[in-house]
C-alpha cells in the first residue's frame, strides 16, 4: 500500500510493503523540495506502539540507524524535524516510538494523492 497526502506545503507519503507487514516508511517534506526526511517503523504486529528504526535529520542525516541512536540528542532532533501533523503519532515517553495503528488509519482517512 502507498499513500500520499499534502497539507499545505508539507506532504506525508506511506509505503506498507506487503511482503513486510511490519513495517512502514514515511517520507515527510515541503512541497518545494527544500527538506525532506524519511522515517522507518518495524515492529511487533501486535504492538501499537512501533519503534523507529531508521530516521533522518533534515539534512538527510541519518539519525537513527537500525533502532540505535546515533547521536545524543537523537530526541531533540526529530523532534525539531517532524512536523506537528506527525507529532501527536509518537508515543508520550518513548518519542522514538510511533503509533502504527493511529498513523494508518490518519492516512487511510485522507484524501489519496496519484503516486510522484
Amino acid at each position: 500500500m502507498y499513500y500520499d497526502i499534502r497539507n499545505g506545503s508539507i506532504f506525508l507519503s506511506m509505503n506498507q510493503r506487503e511482503n513486510q507487514p511490519w513495517r512502514r516508511d514515511i517520507i515527510v517534506g515541503t512541497i518545494d523540495g527544500a527538506w525532506k526526511m524519511h522515517l522507518a517503523t518495524s515492529g511487533s504486529l501486535t504492538s501499537e506502539f512501533h519503534p523507529l528504526w531508521f530516521a533522518t535529520d533534515k539534512e538527510h542525516n541519518p539519525i537513527i540507524l537500525n533502532g540505535s541512536e546515533l547521536t545524543k540528542n537523537t530526541s531533540q532532533l526529530l523532534s525539531d524535524c517532524i512536523p506537528d501533523i506527525l507529532k501527536v503519532f509518537q508515543h508520550p515517553e518513548q518519542p522514538l516510538s510511533l503509533n502504527v495503528g493511529s498513523l494508518d488509519s490518519f492516512f487511510l482517512s485522507q484524501k489519496k494523492f496519484p503516486q510522484l
